[in-house]
């Protein structure tokens, strides 16, 4: 009897190990979309989202492309937006515990 509870204490222990191993790991989300207008122009979108981070990239129909990365961690935000122009903003959040 003694050798059978601690044989179920080992599944449950591996189990719970497996577990937690799964929910640690955390892959990261792909989305593309795009859109044919009337006159046969096509704009599209990929999106990339993992652990807190998003990377996008937008090609309007004139073939321009606008980007946005933001980059989160406990302490702080910053989001990088590249403009079809070339031009790039910064924006920086920082949290205070």
């Amino acid at each position: 009897m003694h050798t059978t509870t601690l044989k179920s204490g080992l599944i449950v222990c591996a189990a719970l190990v497996t577990l937690g191993t799964w929910s640690s790991t955390v892959t990261a989300r792909d989305r593309s979309s795009s859109v044919t207008g009337p006159n046969g122009h096509t704009a599209s979108r990929q999106t990339v989202r993992s652990e807190g981070n998003v990377n996008s990239t937008a090609t309007g129909p004139n073939g321009q492309t606008a980007s946005r990365a933001v980059a989160r961690t406990p302490q702080a935000t910053e989001a990088v937006i590249t403009l079809p122009n070339g031009q790039t903003v910064v924006r920086q959040t920082t949290r205070q515990p």
